[in-house]
């Protein structure tokens, strides 16, 4: 399995979030993941805490659509740029 970026555990709206940016339905992510639908169901409505692996597993296929993933307190996600800067993402409060 391809590593993540950086270790974040991405909350349940943060995945939410990313998937939506990227346009992914559910079913997609979890195809792309290699977990069932109802585990992004539940991760992002936050009724069930996923494995490690499950949240690891997310995480890259969401990187590998696209998705920036921060740690920095306020749950933030946005988009990789092809150009040299990010731009905004989306701050979850």
């Amino acid at each position: 399995m391809k590593e993540p970026t950086k270790k974040v555990s991405p909350s349940g709206r943060q995945v939410l979030a990313g998937r939506t940016l990227v346009g992914l339905t559910q079913a997609q992510l979890a195809a792309l993941a290699g977990v069932a639908r109802s585990t992004v169901e539940a991760l992002e409505s936050e009724s069930r805490e996923p494995s490690e692996l499950t949240l690891v597993a997310i995480q890259v296929a969401l990187e590998s659509a696209g998705v920036v993933f921060a740690n920095d307190g306020a749950e933030s996600v946005s988009l990789k740029s092809p150009l040299s800067g990010r731009p905004p993402g989306v701050v979850l409060h």
